[in-house]
């Protein structure tokens, strides 16, 4: 299992610099368990019964990742160790995201999802019912939960009241994400 996780960062890390095509023919060398990870990625725009994306911003989209990996205690996928790093120099406390705050409730309940950010499918999600943040007091209470600060929030929307928390499920990780060239 470890050589796998190992060939699996050292693709991500290649793919990253472009200095190996992604192809089945390399993959068919490798092994049984990357030819099955390699379809599964290859086909994702031709599995049915998925034609939503929902598009988050960077790292917003990594963060609900690192909490799904943070509670099934899986080891975090070369891909993600940047996103640590990056969320660290950013200067954030908080980066296990449990769901999405957003200014509308119209959205796509208990369809799954693949969640897109950065041009990068990262998984597939589920999302939850969303609960009325109503004011500012209920707002700080969703800010761990969210991983948006109240600067983020009066930038996006202009407000701190009259939103809505969506808790997210990851249903499934791909520890390579999928390029998204739509």
């Amino acid at each position: 299992m470890k050589y796998i996780k190992d060939k699996l960062c050292k693709i991500s890390k290649d793919l990253e610099n472009k200095s190996l095509e992604y192809n089945s023919t390399w993959l068919l060398n490798t092994s049984k368990e990357l030819l099955e990870l390699s379809r599964k990625l290859n086909f994702i725009n031709k599995e049915p019964g998925i034609k939503n994306f929902w598009f988050l911003t960077y790292p917003h989209g990594s963060m609900l990742i690192l909490k799904a990996l943070n509670d099934k205690n899986e080891i975090i996928p070369c891909f993600y160790k940047r996103v640590i790093e990056d969320i660290k120099n950013y200067g954030r406390k908080y980066y296990l995201k449990e769901g999405i705050i957003k200014d509308n409730s119209n959205l796509l309940l208990g369809k799954e999802l693949y969640l897109v950010e950065k041009k990068n499918i990262l998984g597939k999600m589920l999302v939850e019912e969303p609960i009325k943040i109503v004011n500012e007091k209920q707002f700080d209470n969703f800010e761990i939960r969210s991983c948006i600060t109240r600067l983020e929030a009066i930038e996006w929307w202009n407000k701190l009241s009259d939103l809505w928390f969506f808790p997210v499920k990851i249903v499934e990780i791909f520890p390579i994400p999928q390029k998204y060239n739509r």
